[in-house]
């Protein structure tokens, strides 16, 4: 068997901080925790398989910041686990200041879960520039 492919190109953030989540998605009337966000996309445990056929609407909340983002979103992959599984979306629009928004929360994060002094410009290249992983 073959390992899937990774489709994005910007480094995958994991979304949790000393063992709290800090990014929730909502969709659907249902609030749920991301596992890895980019700026092109995000990981998101679901119950059931989520359709790909077509984008869905979004809104992303950073725990203990203003604001949202919102967006719309394509299922790009599902990964099936006992109980549910991952299902990996990609962006297809984000609204308004949505992605500088994103990158701002995402920079703010890597400097938060850095075992290492970070500077702003070093975690805004990590988030902004290619997969390392």
């Amino acid at each position: 068997m073959n390992a899937p492919q990774e489709r994005r190109t910007r480094q995958r953030i994991v979304t949790v901080q000393e063992g709290q989540p800090r990014f929730w998605l909502l969709r659907a009337g249902e609030r749920a925790q991301l596992q890895d966000l980019s700026l092109e996309g995000f990981a998101v445990c679901v119950s059931t398989p989520p359709r790909s056929d077509e984008a869905f609407d979004f809104v992303i909340e950073h725990e203990g910041e203003p604001g949202a983002v919102r967006g719309r979103a394509q299922v790009v992959n599902f990964i099936s686990r006992p109980g549910g599984g991952l299902a990996g979306c990609r962006f297809v629009e984000l609204y308004e200041e949505g992605g500088t928004v994103l990158a701002s929360w995402l920079a703010g994060h890597v400097i938060a879960c850095s075992a290492l002094p970070l500077r702003e410009e070093d975690a805004t290249r990590i988030v902004t520039g290619p997969s390392i992983v």
